[in-house]
């Protein structure tokens, strides 16, 4: 299993989805009590339900991450995250206990998880957001993600999409296809 050392006595520490699950369930609704998430799973007929953990069965051999952030022996967060397709990994969801937050981990994490997804072979990252979540969008923006899309998701509301990515001419492909630069020679072979 994976460890990353953040820094001082803080880690990023891989465990088991059995390790994991017991933590994340009895801490995320404390941590995102104030959102307006809507259970959806409510509405579904057992049908739906059914194949719905079939389809997730077919997604056994993507790469998943579950990861406590520690302080010591002390679990203070989480990070999880999963494959979508060949090049991209989804950054589904990371909290950090509100006494330790303020301390730099989460600006600390965010590098650590960059550089160890670039050396499992991702090209991109991507995460999403409430738009309102303005300390989350500027650190990940400082951090090198761009901003590459909204969506209105029928559980959380209005999502700002973010991505990282890794290569640098596909980078400023982006920052073409976004008007902030005219096309290089490279880009230009392409038009």
């Amino acid at each position: 299993m994976m460890e990353i050392k953040l820094f001082d006595d803080y880690v990023l520490r891989e465990v088991t989805a059995e390790e994991f699950s017991p933590f994340f369930r009895e801490h995320r609704p404390q941590l995102f009590a104030e959102g307006t998430t809507m259970q959806i799973e409510q509405w579904m007929s057992e049908e739906e339900k059914t194949d719905q953990q079939a389809l997730a069965r077919l997604l056994k051999d993507t790469y998943a991450l579950r990861a406590f952030i520690m302080q010591g022996d002390t679990i203070i967060g989480w990070h999880t995250g999963r494959q979508v397709d060949a090049e991209t990994y989804y950054m589904a969801n990371t909290a950090i206990l509100p006494e330790y937050r303020g301390r730099g981990v989460y600006s600390e994490l965010i590098v650590a998880l960059i550089e160890y997804l670039r050396t499992r072979g991702f090209q991109r990252l991507t995460s999403r957001h409430l738009a309102s979540n303005n300390a989350i969008l500027t650190l990940k923006l400082r951090s090198g993600f761009h901003i590459t899309g909204m969506e209105v998701d029928e559980r959380f509301g209005i999502l700002v999409c973010l991505s990282y990515i890794y290569n640098e001419q596909r980078r400023n492909v982006y920052r073409f296809r976004v008007g902030t630069i005219k096309p290089d020679e490279e880009i230009s072979k392409f038009l």
